[in-house]
């Protein structure tokens, strides 16, 4: 009998091996809603800082602006990557109400900044930042 479950443990270990079941881990995972530019069209800037840099695989994040009868917003939010090696460049421009999704190809990332561009309210939310896996 205890052959027979040792078997069956070989066998599921092998099984549970050979599928590559990882699960997602997240480098930001924050729910928040944070305001980057306010009714009276002045920008702010939001900034996650990353403390323990990793190769990144994708950003979300959702994006909201308020419109008024009488005057849509314009603009929208950017986003800009800060590297290990200090460079910057921005990776995401978002305009309108959504969920924006952007492939960071595994690069190295130690910040983040959300900025409102244009007139009127600019939010973000739901900002997740995975970190990339590698099969084998």
């Amino acid at each position: 009998m205890k052959k027979i479950f040792t078997n069956l443990f070989l066998l599921a270990t092998l099984f549970l091996a050979s599928t590559n079941l990882t699960a997602q881990t997240y480098i930001i995972n924050d729910n928040g809603s944070y305001e980057v530019m306010n009714g009276w069209s002045q920008s702010k800037t939001k900034t996650f800082t990353i403390s323990n840099p990793r190769p990144c695989d994708q950003l979300t994040f959702d994006n909201s602006q308020s419109t008024d009868w009488w005057s849509p917003a314009t603009g929208g939010v950017t986003v800009t990557a800060t590297y290990t090696d200090g460079t910057s460049s921005e990776i995401a421009s978002g305009k309108g109400n959504g969920s924006h999704s952007i492939n960071l190809n595994r690069k190295i990332i130690t910040s983040l900044s959300f900025k409102g561009t244009g007139t009127l309210t600019k939010t973000i939310s739901n900002v997740k930042l995975t970190m990339a896996t590698y099969a084998d």
